[in-house]
C-alpha cells in the first residue's frame, strides 16, 4: 500500500537526518518524513543512563556542531582533565604514569548528555519520523515521483536525502542502479565506530580522581585500548567509559566484564572491583550501524567524498551523512556540514 506522497524523504533518523529535518524546517518546508529502521532516533548518538555509548566527545575545530549547539542552546563542559595519565605499552610490565601537558584536551562533552542534541532537534522540527522501517529498494519511477519500497510499505517522494553510512547505503537496490564510481566509494568508506565495542562502568564516587588520576588511559596492549572520566555534569553520575580491545568479542558477556574490570583494578586499585552496573555496546553487532566485514579503524581515514558532492537522477537522489564529510568525517560534526551542505543543493 502507497502512502501520501511527499516533497522530501529522509532515509535515516540519526544526526544528520534529524538535521536536515530542522533546518528543512527552518525554511518552512514541512512536507518531509524521515524513515528510520530502528526503533528509536539517533542512530549512533544513544546515551543510556548517564553512558554515551556512541558518539560522546567533539573539540575546537568542530565549529559545525559548535554552532548548532549555540543555536540549540545547548551547554558543553571540558571533559574532566585533572591528574596523571596513564599509558600501557604492555600487559607484563607496569604502567607509564605521567602529567599531560597544559594544553592537552580530552574534548568536550554536551550537558545532559549527546541524546540531548537528538531530543533538541526532534523537538524543536516536529518531526514526522516512521521507526522500525526499513528501506529495501528506491525507483526513479517514470512518473515524476520516487518510490520506496520498505517493511512498511510504499512510500513516494520527489526527493529522496540518503543519510546512511555508505556501506548500509549500499545494501539498498536502486533502480537506475548508482555509477559503479558511487559504489566503489561507498564499498569503500570506513563506517565510523562500527568495529567498536564501546563500555561504560558507574560507581559510587570517582575514586581514580581522589587518587590523582583523570581516568584516562591508553592502551596499546592488553584488555583496554581508551578509557576516560565519564562523570556527568552534575556529578551526580561517577563513571569510566571505554573502548575495549576488539579481541574480547569471541568472549561471552560475563567474561569480557570481568577482564575490563580486572584491568581497571590494575591501574586504579581495588575500588575498581565495586562498581554500581556495567554498560556496554558492540557497534559491529549492529545491523544498523555495521555490516559483516569493517574496518578496525580508531582514527579517521582520508577519503573520496567527491561522488558524494554531486546529486543523482537529475537532482532528486542525495547521498549525505557523516562519513560523506569533506571535513572531519565520521564525527558528529561532520553528520552536521554534510546536513548543512545536502540542505543547500535540494532547496535550490
Amino acid at each position: 500500500m502507497k502512502n501520501t506522497p511527499y516533497t522530501y524523504i529522509i532515509i535515516g533518523a540519526g544526526l544528520c537526518g534529524l538535521t536536515v529535518a530542522y533546518f528543512l524546517k527552518k525554511q518552512g518546508i514541512t512536507d518531509y518524513i524521515i524513515l528510520e529502521a530502528r526503533d528509536r532516533i539517533g542512530g549512533r548518538i544513544h546515551t543510556v543512563n548517564d553512558i554515551e555509548l556512541g558518539a560522546t566527545w567533539f573539540h575546537t575545530e568542530h565549529t559545525a556542531l559548535i554552532g548548532l549547539l549555540d543555536e540549540l542552546h545547548l551547554e558543553t563542559f571540558p571533559n574532566y582533565n585533572a591528574g596523571n595519565n596513564i599509558v600501557s605499552y604492555n600487559s607484563m610490565v607496569p604502567p607509564h604514569i605521567f602529567k599531560p601537558s597544559d594544553d592537552y584536551s580530552p574534548g568536550f562533552r554536551i550537558k545532559g548528555g549527546s541524546q540531548q542534541l537528538i531530543t533538541t532537534l526532534n523537538d524543536k522540527s516536529n518531526i514526522n519520523v516512521k521507526l522500525n522501517t526499513e528501506v529495501q529498494s528506491i525507483s526513479n519511477s517514470s512518473s515524476g515521483d520516487i518510490e520506496i519500497h520498505s517493511t512498511k510499505g510504499i512510500f513516494t517522494g520527489k526527493k529522496i536525502i540518503v543519510t546512511l553510512p555508505p556501506r548500509l547505503a549500499l545494501k539498498i537496490n536502486y533502480a537506475p542502479q548508482l555509477t559503479s564510481t558511487l559504489k566503489e566509494t561507498m564499498q569503500s568508506s570506513h563506517t565510523w565506530m562500527s568495529n567498536a565495542i564501546k563500555f561504560g562502568i558507574t560507581y559510587s564516587s570517582p575514586f581514580w580522581r581522589t587518587k590523582g588520576f583523570s581516568g584516562t588511559i591508553h592502551g596499546h596492549a592488553g584488555v583496554i585500548r581508551e578509557v576516560y572520566d565519564h562523570c556527568n555534569y552534575q556529578e551526580t553520575t561517577y563513571a569510566l567509559k571505554g573502548f575495549a580491545n576488539e579481541a574480547l568479542r569471541s568472549y561471552t558477556y560475563d567474561e569480557r566484564k570481568q577482564k575490563i574490570v580486572d584491568s581497571l583494578v590494575r591501574f586504579f586499585g581495588e575500588e575498581a572491583l565495586h562498581l554500581i552496573a556495567y554498560f556496554e555496546k558492540d557497534w559491529s553487532k549492529d545491523p544498523y550501524t555495521s555490516t559483516a566485514v569493517f574496518d578496525s579503524l580508531y582514527v579517521s581515514p582520508k577519503r573520496n567524498v567527491i561522488p558524494f558532492e554531486t546529486s543523482y537522477w537529475k537532482n532528486r537522489l542525495f547521498f549525505t551523512g557523516a562519513e560523506t564529510s569533506l571535513i572531519n568525517a565520521g564525527y558528529m560534526d561532520g553528520a552536521i556540514r554534510s546536513a548543512i551542505r545536502t540542505i543547500e543543493k535540494i532547496t535550490t
